[in-house]
């Protein structure tokens, strides 16, 4: 068990670890080419309210962090399964920033020059990014922290996340219309299956 528990640390870490890397980077080469080309900014709105969400989200990831005291042998396969959903989660969300490429953004924030992305993972859920962090959160809580834990990280998590999707999809449908609305009654939000 402690075996598990620790493979499991280590995993988690590394994901981590590597998932802040690809976010750092990207956003540091995506800026420096916003810097470059000012006309990638042009009729920039956003939706500062996305701030509550992601405020949220923080919340649920520190309780995810928040070290418990699980047991007995569900646990140990719990944590197994942890050991393929940070890497799944980690692979699912860089191919969603590499699908976005100069689109990508912390904020929520559409320009002219945007487009719709609707291919890669993005033909599964409408926002592949959250799918990751939601997949992340669940791996760090079924390595770190108990089933209390998890379940207000998931609930933190969820209510930020909706709040954010709900402030992005007024973007994107101001900006997209009757194509955000066939790609929103067609993909999923952010839980494959779940409309």
């Amino acid at each position: 068990m402690r075996n598990v528990q620790a493979a499991g640390k280590a995993v988690l870490i590394g994901c981590w670890v590597i998932y802040g890397a690809v976010f750092l980077w990207n956003a540091i080469k995506i800026q420096a080419r916003r810097k470059a080309d000012p006309r990638l900014e042009t009729g920039r709105k956003s939706a500062p309210a996305a701030k509550y969400g992601m405020l949220l989200e923080a919340l649920g990831f520190l309780c995810a962090w928040l070290p418990g005291t699980p047991g007995g042998p569900v646990w140990q396969s719990v944590r197994i399964a942890a050991l393929a959903l940070a890497p799944l989660s980690l692979l699912f969300g860089w191919l969603a920033i590499r699908e976005l490429g100069i689109q990508w953004r912390i904020q929520a924030v559409v320009t002219q020059t945007h487009r719709l992305i609707t291919t890669g993972p993005y033909a599964f859920v409408r926002h592949p990014v959250y799918t990751s962090l939601l997949g992340m959160l669940l791996a760090t809580g079924f390595v770190i922290a108990d089933w209390k834990g998890i379940f207000a990280a998931v609930v933190l998590y969820v209510c930020g996340t909706e709040i954010r999707i709900a402030a992005e999809e007024k973007l994107l449908a101001e900006r997209f219309g009757t194509d955000f609305a066939v790609y929103r009654a067609s993909v999923p939000a952010y839980i494959p299956f779940v409309r």
